[in-house]
């Protein structure tokens, strides 16, 4: 009964209207769902992709891949990068909560900057860990990501310590090619794995933005 109540309010709505009205109405409404689509796929602070996002965006990528390699089915080649920024915790309870916001943002930043292809995929994975996965990359390709990540990185602690002395930030960072697993998720298991290494390490030798690539 709503249903058909809803349905006649939208009649009565469009009556009288013109072709050109009623077509201005049908782009609007579309816009209005694919930004409604576009904000369930990313997170609210960083503005990255959500790990909801970056799940579709991975089956989208291998679809394609598959569509585009076949009949010869080459595997696709690339980089997965896990990252953790360790030092929130200490963040939020030493200075604030807003501080670790502007952290993980800051972080977020660099991510952004450092990967400037529309093909690259960028996600909050949720909490303090961050995700890249970079197709069609080489070894060399990847470390200047990781550089320019990481100088990036260096380059807002320093600009944060004016606001909040005394404030680190701390990184950790793990790789693995899409070649050492079956697909981009397993290399994503692994890059996380490794960057779990990286940051044990890192906590051993006191050092606060370190990178460990395996190959």
């Amino acid at each position: 009964m709503e249903a058909l109540q809803e349905i006649n309010s939208i009649v009565e709505e469009i009556r009288g209207l013109s072709t050109q009205q009623i077509a201005e109405l049908i782009r609007d409404e579309r816009s209005r769902t694919r930004k409604a689509a576009e904000l369930a796929t990313r997170d609210v602070l960083t503005e990255l992709l959500n790990r909801k996002g970056l799940n579709e965006a991975i089956d989208i990528l291998e679809a394609e891949h598959t569509r585009a390699e076949w009949p010869a089915k080459q595997k696709l080649q690339g980089y997965a990068i896990f990252i953790d920024a360790d030092n929130l915790h200490n963040i939020n309870r030493i200075i604030s909560q807003d501080a670790g916001d502007k952290f993980l943002i800051a972080v977020a930043t660099a991510i952004d900057v450092s990967t400037t292809r529309d093909t690259d995929l960028k996600a909050r994975q949720g909490g303090d860990e961050f995700i890249i996965v970079l197709p069609h990359t080489d070894k060399e390709g990847v470390f200047l990501v990781l550089s320019k990540l990481v100088n990036i990185l260096k380059h807002q602690e320093n600009e944060a310590q004016i606001e909040f002395p005394g404030i680190e930030f701390s990184a950790s960072f793990g790789v693995c090619p899409f070649g050492e697993a079956r697909d981009i998720r397993g290399a994503l298991k692994i890059a996380e794995a490794r960057m779990k290494e990286a940051k044990n390490k890192n906590l051993k030798r006191g050092t606060h933005i370190d990178t460990i690539i395996i190959d």
